[in-house]
């Protein structure tokens, strides 16, 4: 009983992730929007558990990053040399506060920012990412 208990525990740990997926990402969607799913390979944008691959399919192609998701993991290849926006905002300022990514986080090319503060005196933009797993950035990526 106690090992059909542990393999029931085990599998409703790992479930979330047996789903999940590995978005590619092309800015081919007419704006730089994350949440565009035309700016994905397969016109679907990522949802919670999802890993993310900046890669050759968008040499050309920066991203704004505005989606309130948990990713499993997120990827830019030493091919991908564009900027990713992080939308993220102070407390208080927008209710997307916080990119979550539960695994591992790879930059071995491109830079991380966040827009430039739209709220005059009041600093409302920030960049702010929880990752679970490690961080990696390998010149010439960079966190600006």
């Amino acid at each position: 009983m106690k090992i059909l208990v542990k393999m029931i525990a085990v599998l409703l740990l790992t479930t979330p992730i047996l789903w999940a997926d590995i978005k590619y990402w092309t800015g081919a969607g007419g704006n730089s929007l994350a949440s565009n799913p035309n700016n994905w390979n397969g016109s679907v944008a990522p949802t919670n558990n999802d890993s993310v691959v900046f890669d050759g399919s968008a040499l050309f192609n920066s991203c704004s990053w505005d989606l309130n998701v948990t990713l499993q993991d997120w990827t830019q290849t030493a091919v991908y040399s564009n900027t990713v926006t992080i939308l993220t905002k102070y407390q208080g300022q927008g209710s997307f506060t916080n990119l979550s990514i539960q695994g591992n986080v790879s930059l071995a090319n491109g830079t991380w920012t966040h827009a430039t503060n739209s709220g005059g005196a009041t600093a409302v933009d920030c960049l702010r990412v929880t990752i679970g797993g490690g961080l990696t950035v390998s010149a010439p990526a960079k966190i600006n």
